[in-house]
């Protein structure tokens, strides 16, 4: 009974210690196919993190994180404004890292900047038709 207890605080320490990291960032790595940042989805459940972000900016739902507050997320992806709040998006630098119907674009960083500088930007996908018109 005793060493059953040890075993499972050991397993249930490495399972604590995987989820968290050293980086201070969610585990996982974002991509077109990602269940935890960047892959399609219809609702939460197939998402690691239980969120599917349907939307004119996500068109086929994206599994994302909330990262307001902490600006953290997946390897691979970065905390943007969006219509809908601050969520993780997958990074890219053109439009073939981008899933289907999906286009990089530049869009602001999350958090703004609190002493009233220009907000940064960075490029992410998001959905073709939500790309700002000049």
């Amino acid at each position: 009974m005793m060493r059953s207890f040890f075993i499972f605080a050991a397993l249930a320490g490495c399972l604590v210690a995987a989820g968290c990291g050293d980086s201070g960032r969610p585990p996982g790595q974002a991509g077109s196919d990602s269940p935890y940042v960047g892959g399609p989805c219809m609702n939460g459940s197939e998402c690691e993190f239980g969120l599917c972000q349907q939307g004119a900016q996500t068109p086929g739902g994206v599994c994302t994180i909330s990262c307001g507050g902490s600006g953290n997320c997946s390897s691979g992806s970065s905390c943007v404004v969006l219509d809908f709040g601050w969520l993780c998006m997958v990074d890219c630098t053109s439009d073939t890292d981008c899933r289907t119907d999906y286009s990089c674009q530049d869009i602001e960083s999350a958090p703004p900047p609190s002493d009233g500088t220009e907000p940064m930007t960075t490029r992410v996908c998001l959905g073709a038709s939500s790309a700002a018109a000049p």
